[in-house]
């Protein structure tokens, strides 16, 4: 598993959202006057004309929002350092304000004269708009701006949280190659040494080693820059490695591999356990040794187990050493959901258990 990409939002969404809100907000309020005119002496509305005059009102200001939000953003009020900014939105909330209650009340005054309720301009914009409405105007376009200026303290969120992102996938695979190069070449020159030992004494032998050798490094260079491979691609690296390796000790090193049918397609980090079989392996020395390595689903959870009978002696600080940088692997790629426990008897045997979320 790869760091966890931050989610990405659609930039139509939000206004999508806006756009159904202040619908519904204007069908809402145009019942509510309606209601009310009808208990009041004059004449009253109707149902038609209470949503009509709701819409134009709610409308107006979506439409007036982007300008909002740029200024908003252009002139952030929370800016540490720039309360000057706050200057700037006093004298533009009156504008708004005025602009708005100008628009919508020719708006309704060209629809009273379609109507035949034709009534000076002037008159119309000051009783019933700057009179009535002008000083909701001003709330509402503070309303905007504290929307906005959370609008942008989410987005300064979201780009330092994808900084981060990008960050911790660099040094995540920072450390994954620095590993890469820990392990290879170590493991290389032995190989090599012991290919050159076999064709003096068993050259079928060495031949066996020399392809074994081959699929290592073909499943190597299949995986370079990968993060997260299918575990039966992991298995059959390891079978690769632990091939040679009991081709290496003469047959003193076995091992099976136990792995449930439903977990082969589990995605696992790239070469993980393959350090830690090598540390233990390291550890067999002319002694006889037997590895086993099993792997299930359990509950969206893949639980991996290894177990040996190899004693760890003068280069338990190796083993310790993998199982650290195991650990700190799997805390950058998982956070604290995985569980990596080893577990060490008496007489210097291992048994290592690992969970990861799979999906």
């Amino acid at each position: 598993m790869s760091p966890r990409k931050p989610l990405a939002l659609n930039p139509a969404l939000p206004w999508f959202v806006a756009g159904v809100v202040v619908t519904l907000l204007a069908l809402l309020f145009g019942y509510q006057a309606y209601v009310e005119s009808l208990h009041q002496d004059k004449q009253p509305m109707t149902l038609q004309e209470t949503i009509v005059w709701q819409l134009e009102w709610w409308y107006l200001w979506l439409a007036l929002a982007p300008l909002i939000l740029l200024l908003s953003k252009r002139f952030h009020v929370s800016r540490p350092g720039n309360p000057r900014n706050l200057l700037v939105h006093i004298p533009a909330a009156g504008l708004f304000a005025l602009a708005h209650t100008s628009i919508h009340t020719f708006l309704n005054w060209c629809a009273d004269a379609v109507a035949g309720k034709l009534t000076p301009f002037w008159d119309a914009v000051m009783r019933n708009g700057l009179a009535e409405h002008f000083q909701l105007g001003i709330i509402f376009y503070a309303v905007m701006v504290t929307i906005a200026s959370a609008l942008n303290y989410y987005r300064i969120f979201r780009r330092e949280e994808l900084k981060a992102f990008h960050m911790e996938a660099q040094l995540s695979q920072t450390r994954f190659q620095a590993m890469k190069m820990q392990v290879y070449p170590h493991f290389l020159f032995n190989t090599l040494r012991e290919i050159t030992r076999l064709m003096k004494e068993n050259v079928d032998r060495a031949d066996t080693m020399i392809a074994r050798l081959g699929d290592f490094l073909r499943l190597s260079m299949e995986n370079i820059g990968t993060q997260e491979v299918a575990l039966q691609r992991e298995i059959t690296f390891l079978k690769s490695y632990l091939e040679i390796e009991r081709i290496r000790t003469e047959n003193r090193l076995s091992f099976d591999v136990d792995v449930d049918p439903d977990a082969m397609n589990a995605q696992v980090p790239n070469l993980l356990l393959q350090p830690l079989i090598e540390s233990a392996v390291t550890n067999t020395g002319n002694l006889p040794a037997h590895l086993r390595i099993s792997a299930r689903r359990e509950n969206g959870h893949l639980r991996v187990q290894i177990t040996d009978n190899c004693k760890k002696g003068d280069n338990s600080g190796q083993y310790s050493s993998s199982l650290m940088e195991m650990r700190d692997r799997l805390q950058t790629l998982y956070g604290d959901a995985f569980y990596l426990d080893s577990v060490k008897s008496p007489d210097g045997k291992n048994a290592l258990t690992l969970e990861i979320p799979v999906d």
